[in-house]
């Protein structure tokens, strides 16, 4: 299974330490989530994290800062979406000045996905899949035979966000999701690295064992 790290939306001290430690440890994937950032903020953030590592950066706003960083993709959040015009305006337009970049997307209806083509996005976020364990304002967890049914019907990749822990990734494997999301459980925990780790392992067997099955 795919394995996705979402920054803390706070900022805090060493944290550009640990995420260079994530990216030697394996990590693929960093979405740089910092809502209350300033382009400046963003611009600097980025710069601090070695150029290297910026192939495997996704952003979640700022979306221009991928003119001034050859960073992997950005995501779009659901109000992004929701401004249609605009939306397509900029995905068109990036789609030709950068070519290479690739695309994400936020969704909280089950329905939605299931109505997904292959095509637009990379992969989408589903949340929260389970009660969050960064946000106060928990929801209830997601109905996940409705969610099988639409990880049937939808031809995107679909990856679950919210309160996915190391004991919730079998379930996540079994309805059908691509791969995990977490924020919470690495910002959260004591050791953010050896959370990491242990996720990181739990998803590559996951990955052989469906690989194994296939066969």
């Amino acid at each position: 299974m795919k394995l996705i790290i979402i920054t803390s939306e706070q900022t805090f001290t060493k944290e550009h330490e640990i995420i260079k430690q994530l990216f030697k440890a394996g990590m693929n994937t960093l979405h740089v989530r910092k809502p209350n950032f300033s382009k400046k903020q963003m611009k600097d953030f980025i710069a601090e994290i070695p150029e290297k590592y910026h192939k495997k950066l996704v952003l979640h706003s700022h979306h221009s800062l991928a003119f001034t960083f050859k960073i992997k993709g950005i995501h779009f959040k659901e109000n992004d979406r929701k401004q249609i015009f605009g939306h397509l305006l900029k995905y068109r337009l990036y789609k030709i000045i950068r070519p290479n970049l690739q695309y994400s997307a936020s969704f909280h209806s089950i329905k939605e996905v299931g109505n997904l083509s292959a095509n637009t996005y990379k992969y989408v976020f589903l949340s929260p899949v389970f009660q969050s364990i960064s946000k106060e304002n928990k929801k209830k967890d997601m109905d996940l035979s409705r969610i099988q049914d639409a990880l049937r019907q939808t031809k995107a990749k679909v990856i679950a966000l919210g309160g996915v822990e190391a004991d919730k990734l079998v379930r996540c494997q079994n309805v059908g999701f691509v791969g995990i999301a977490v924020l919470g459980n690495i910002w959260q925990s004591p050791n953010p690295v050896e959370m990491f780790k242990n996720l990181y392992e739990l998803c590559r067997k996951a990955r052989y064992q469906s690989l194994a099955l296939e066969d």
